[in-house]
């Protein structure tokens, strides 16, 4: 059921919270908002903790699945944030690409035909990232995208 030890501990530990928060409304009652919050917003950590450190939530955010090529398109996902939600990746003409700009774990891609950029947010270094996006383009594409 459960992948590793940190994700069994959080998992319970969520559960744990959620257990003392009804027993103190059945107890109490409502009388404590800040209590009630508290524990109610520490099971919610907890077992989000828990459900990302599943395999498919950290395949998911992966530089690898997160930037793809397929045939003359390019495939750019955000980081996945919440394990509930996995976002849906943007395909891009790679021959409409003018310019790709990497920073720290984000990505900026600006088309030929339009003076917006796209904004990507990654996992990984200015690096790791470079060279994903090095390994995915041709050489030809390479020399005619500005890549800064």
């Amino acid at each position: 059921m459960f992948e590793n030890k940190w994700q069994s501990v959080s998992f319970f530990i969520g559960i744990l919270f959620l257990v003392l928060s009804i027993a103190f409304i059945v107890l109490v009652g409502f009388d404590y908002q800040v209590f009630l919050l508290g524990t109610f917003s520490a099971t919610a950590f907890f077992v989000t903790y828990a459900a990302k450190q599943a395999s498919q939530f950290k395949q998911a955010n992966q530089l690898t699945s997160l930037l793809q090529r397929h045939e003359n398109k390019l495939q750019i996902c955000n980081k996945h944030l919440s394990p509930s939600y996995l976002n849906e990746p943007v395909e891009v003409e790679i021959s409409q690409i003018s310019s790709i700009t990497i920073l720290a774990a984000s990505l900026s891609v600006q088309l030929k035909q339009d003076e917006q950029l796209n904004q990507f947010t990654l996992t990984g270094s200015t690096t790791e990232i470079k060279q994903r996006v090095e390994q995915l383009l041709t050489e030809q594409e390479l020399q005619r995208i500005s890549i800064q």
